[in-house]
């Protein structure tokens, strides 16, 4: 009898996890889309974004209103280049540098792939021999192309 009650336990357990689970998942869905539809500038809702999806919508809407940027994860002291404003310019694309901290790797590489899709579609290959080298997900893209 004390077995059947452990088992019942466990599997209400298992239950109570599941809905816990699918109900965290479901309030996270809601506040990215709710973060998505903010006022708010893209790099600062890429640092509450927590699906990888929502980031290439993110990209995506951006692209739309002309507002691009490329996104980079360095150092205490942010980096500037003598080439940045050139390509810049050139691409009508911002960089933004989080510097030491910043969103989630996966939702960061999410957004700069559909971005650097887009350049490639709009500009061919010219845009990667002048991008800088220190763009987040530039490494991955380049090998999976």
């Amino acid at each position: 009898m004390r077995l059947k009650g452990t088992i019942v336990k466990v599997a209400m357990l298992l239950i109570l996890t599941f809905v816990i689970n699918e109900s965290y998942a479901q309030s996270n869905n809601i506040l990215d889309s709710a973060i998505l539809a903010s006022a708010q500038p893209s790099e600062s809702k890429l640092i509450f974004l927590t699906d990888a999806e929502k980031a290439k919508d993110l990209a995506k809407l951006d692209i739309n209103k002309d507002k691009l940027k490329l996104f980079v994860v360095g150092g205490i002291v942010s980096v500037v280049f003598n080439n940045d404003k050139d390509f810049e310019n050139k691409y009508s694309i911002e960089y933004y540098d989080y510097g030491c901290t910043g969103p989630d790797k996966k939702t960061l590489q999410a957004y700069n792939n559909t971005v650097f899709t887009y350049l490639s579609k709009t500009f061919g290959k010219s845009w990667l021999k002048e991008i800088r080298t220190d763009v987040a997900g530039l490494k991955d893209y380049k090998k999976n192309r």
